[in-house]
């Protein structure tokens, strides 16, 4: 386990919680909301570091398992760890959608597409539903190419080839549908640098501690500046892409060095809560945003500390769930597993 990339997993949730807290606290607020929604929009981040993450954590897992690996076998294994969870919090979420008067599918075929996470429907159940889109098209890729059961580096490349190809296309095409805008958004990109990070790391594991420090004051500098240059200024894949992968490549390699040795593993549960975090804040806040009526109006600091509460309360709810829920979950689906074993001389993959 890469402790420093579960410290960045939970920094990540954590951010698009704050943001969207700060969304929905702002209209209540007396003053300050203005500066307090630009200072929390950086928070928007988040996802931006866990696509990187993402990239980085499939290939790292997997990097003894190239030229064998069985690909249909990894594939369920990323299917069973996005969609149950998904599904049981967006079943729980459709009669408060209903309740408090949002938008819901409206048609058996657009039911269909949120459950499944198709592009124009998956944010139709839980909003951030779009972003775990983008997760599954990418471990849909890498299987295809761990498939050709080649080497590691030759497998990269091909994947590189592959995302860069499409997200040339969109660039020249730009799509209007909102499925193949999907399939060729450049966001794909980041899945890609945090999968050649993580052969970075495999191939070089004594990179000096100097670079680790560089990369991460360079993550940090860069969403900074995005704070005080605007959001806007630059695409977001490099005003706040570059500086995740900064940050992905740089604790790892201080990790690597030794620092943070006490620090980074008390971050295992909140990295492997993470996950349910993500994705239960949107169904707890919506309700919460609902019932709070229009009059009511604070200062900053009763903002900070409702906001304070709600992060300890969700962040409670989500280590819950995880091991309650998910983790069970996912031990049902190894064994599944494991009663297909892949053929002889291939032993399943992490």
């Amino acid at each position: 386990m890469v402790y420093s990339i579960q410290f960045l997993r939970h920094v990540a949730a954590s951010l698009v919680v704050i943001y969207h807290g700060v969304i929905f606290l702002a209209p209540h607020m007396t003053a300050h909301a203005e500066a307090a929604q630009h200072l929390s929009k950086v928070g928007a981040a988040g996802v931006h570091i866990f696509f990187v993450i993402s990239g980085f954590v499939m290939v790292w897992t997997q990097a003894n398992q190239f030229g064998k690996a069985a690909p249909w076998g990894f594939f369920k294994r990323r299917v069973a760890r996005i969609y149950p969870l998904y599904w049981i919090l967006a079943l729980i979420n459709v009669p408060i959608l209903m309740l408090i008067e949002r938008q819901t599918p409206g048609t058996i075929a657009e039911w269909v597409g949120a459950f499944l996470l198709w592009p124009s429907e998956a944010s139709k159940l839980i909003f951030v539903g779009w972003t775990l889109t983008f997760e599954m098209l990418f471990y849909a890729v890498f299987a295809l190419c761990l498939a050709l059961q080649l080497g590691r580096v030759v497998t990269l490349i091909g994947m590189t080839v592959i995302f860069a190809a499409l997200v040339a296309v969109g660039q020249v095409m730009r799509f209007d549908s909102v499925s193949l805008s999907f399939v060729t958004n450049v966001l794909l990109m980041e899945f890609v640098a945090g999968a050649w990070i993580a052969q970075l790391l495999i191939r070089f594991p004594t990179l000096p501690r100097w670079l680790g420090w560089a990369a991460v004051g360079l993550g940090t500098a860069g969403f900074a500046l995005s704070v005080v240059i605007g959001y806007n200024a630059l695409p977001s894949v490099i005003i706040w892409g570059l500086p995740s992968i900064f940050l992905v490549l740089g604790l790892p390699i201080l990790e690597q060095r030794g620092v943070g040795a006490r620090f980074f593993p008390r971050f295992a549960t909140a990295g492997d809560a993470s996950y349910a975090l993500y994705l239960v804040h949107p169904v707890v806040m919506s309700p919460l945003a609902y019932m709070l009526p229009n009059d009511v109006m604070f200062g900053l600091g009763p903002m900070l500390a409702i906001l304070l509460v709600t992060y300890g309360a969700l962040y409670w709810i989500s280590v819950r769930i995880n091991q309650r829920v998910e983790k069970p979950l996912l031990r049902v689906t190894q064994r599944q597993t494991a009663r297909h074993p892949p053929a002889e001389g291939v032993r399943p993959s992490g």
